[in-house]
């Protein structure tokens, strides 16, 4: 396989940077983050300045935009060069206003695609796991589904898993946390974030050494996860 450089970088709310969906794809001139008014060309700047110094052939976006109007105007407007993107993408149907992405090089990849849906059913569906601690197996799904890529570098074929796994994050949970009545439950919550985080970090583990040992028939040569 030529040598590529694949890179991942969590954006965090980059969808704060942008106009609400129901009005049409534009920057913000600034955007407020827990009490904080940033000013959105600045962080914008320093975040395309980031990905330039990196150079990724191929960047994996966790915590992008809602649309797809926006990552390209992103694009457009801060990753260009001399007027034409450096960097063509796919931005995942999952997520909401925290959806993950792949950047990518067009020079650096032969052919690049979505991975189909009847080849990743193990990522879409649900399975069965204990995020309560519980002891009872319950129905579970990704909280954001995996975007699957598959590419083709020269002559090999690769295939890309952007996943940004539940949060650990929560709500009010310093002040949880320092009131005796309410500790437990926050310790409750954290362990169950965290289980969700296992339990889709071991799915995604699960997918690949499936893919790996028992499908020999698969074109696919090499395999990435990329979590966040």
């Amino acid at each position: 396989m030529p040598k590529i450089r694949i890179s991942s970088f969590n954006i965090e709310w980059m969808n704060d940077w942008f106009t609400h969906d129901a009005e049409p794809a534009a920057f913000r001139p600034n955007f407020t983050k827990e009490g904080h008014t940033s000013n959105t060309d600045e962080t914008a700047r320093r975040a395309a300045n980031t990905i330039r110094d990196i150079d990724p052939d191929i960047l994996a976006v966790q915590e992008g935009p809602s649309r797809p109007e926006e990552m390209a105007l992103f694009i457009q407007q801060y990753l260009s060069r001399n007027g034409g993107p450096i960097y063509q993408f796919f931005l995942s149907d999952s997520g909401r206003e925290q959806k993950t992405a792949i950047l990518y090089k067009p020079e650096a990849v032969s052919f690049i695609k979505l991975a189909s849906h009847s080849d990743i059913t193990s990522l879409i569906d649900e399975w069965l796991t204990d995020v309560d601690g519980d002891e009872h197996l319950e129905a579970y799904q990704f909280t954001r589904l995996p975007l699957v890529i598959n590419a083709q570098i020269g002559g090999d074929s690769l295939q890309l898993i952007v996943l940004h796994t539940k949060s650990s994050f929560v709500n009010r949970g310093k002040e949880m946390w320092e009131d005796p009545v309410t500790r437990q439950n926050y310790i409750h919550e954290a362990l169950r974030n965290r289980r969700r985080n296992s339990a889709e970090a071991m799915r995604v583990r699960q997918y690949i050494d499936t893919r790996q040992l028992g499908d020999n028939r698969s074109p696919v040569k090499y395999w990435k996860a990329i979590a966040a």
